[in-house]
């Protein structure tokens, strides 16, 4: 991965010091987060075809089959679907 010399010398003296560096990682951190909840936030939408505001075991087979096995083990509650927060919740197990 290439690294923006520039973007990465904030005071512009031709070197990069680690404080430097490290407040680099830091926007880089949350400009990934921002992009991870934005595609996610755009996978979920797309795969709600009823605009509920939840996925049915329908919704994920057609629209998120790698998630299809684990449905059910991600519908914390039970109710038949997963709203963003089981969705969100199971990405992390």
């Amino acid at each position: 991965m290439a690294i923006d010399f520039d973007a990465v010398d904030t005071n512009k003296d031709g070197q990069i010091v680690r404080t430097e560096a490290m407040a680099h990682g830091e926007r880089m951190q949350a400009q990934m987060r921002s992009e991870r909840e934005r595609h996610f936030s755009e996978s979920f939408t797309a795969a709600d075809l009823n605009k509920d505001g939840k996925l049915s075991r329908v919704e994920v087979d057609e629209k998120m089959p790698r998630l299809a096995k684990r449905f059910a083990w991600m519908d914390d509650n039970r109710d038949g679907f997963l709203g963003k927060a089981e969705l969100q919740a199971g990405s992390h197990r």
